[in-house]
């Protein structure tokens, strides 16, 4: 699987965690499809999919947010791993105990 990344912002449906799966981001790099999706337990999944082969999927602990849901995002993958970064800060995988906190202001700052 190839290496990428991915910046941007991302804003959070609200409620969340969403009722039923939902997708924060769907991207087509080349021949490669990123999807990120959110579940009703907050966790984030990736997936990554090349043409018509088998995906690689990376899930990661599930977050929590308070305020306004609106994070920078920083993903970046290879062949074998995956990272997630919001607000500067790295969310574990599904492995990790507990939750990941985003706490995020509830509008954006003005100038």
């Amino acid at each position: 699987m190839d290496e990428g990344t991915i910046f941007g912002v991302i804003t959070f449906p609200a409620p969340w965690p969403p009722s039923e799966e939902r997708p924060l981001l769907s991207q087509q790099q080349g021949d490669l499809q990123i999807s990120l999706i959110a579940d009703p337990h907050g966790r984030v999944t990736l997936s990554l999919r090349k043409g018509d082969a088998e995906g690689k999927t990376f899930r990661f602990q599930p977050v929590r947010i308070v305020g306004g849901g609106r994070a920078i995002l920083s993903l970046t993958w290879s062949a074998d791993k995956a990272s997630l970064r919001l607000g500067g800060r790295e969310v574990g995988d599904d492995d990790a105990a507990g939750e990941f906190l985003l706490e995020t202001s509830g509008n954006p700052v003005s100038q």
